[in-house]
């Protein structure tokens, strides 16, 4: 954050609220946007991760696909790396 936010001059390292919402980004983002239910996806170890993903700046835009069935109840995990 600061290397990337705060030394950049986006806010001063003093703003509490600036550096929180810039760790929720970092957090919960995907390459720092966030996307509606995306967001909401959990990480996991890639040996559990049941979906994939393009990239996200591909020509289409973001496509996520089942990478086995999925059933009601169950968590879509997904890794952040």
């Amino acid at each position: 954050i600061d290397e990337k936010f705060v030394k950049r001059g986006c806010f001063p390292a003093d703003d509490v609220e600036a550096y929180h919402a810039a760790a929720l980004i970092i957090q919960r983002g995907f390459d720092l946007e966030l996307i509606p239910i995306w967001d909401m996806v959990n990480h996991e170890v890639l040996e559990k991760v049941n979906v994939e993903t393009n990239s996200l700046r591909s020509k289409e835009g973001l496509i996520v696909h089942a990478k086995q069935a999925i059933t009601a109840g169950d968590e879509i995990l997904y890794t952040y790396n």
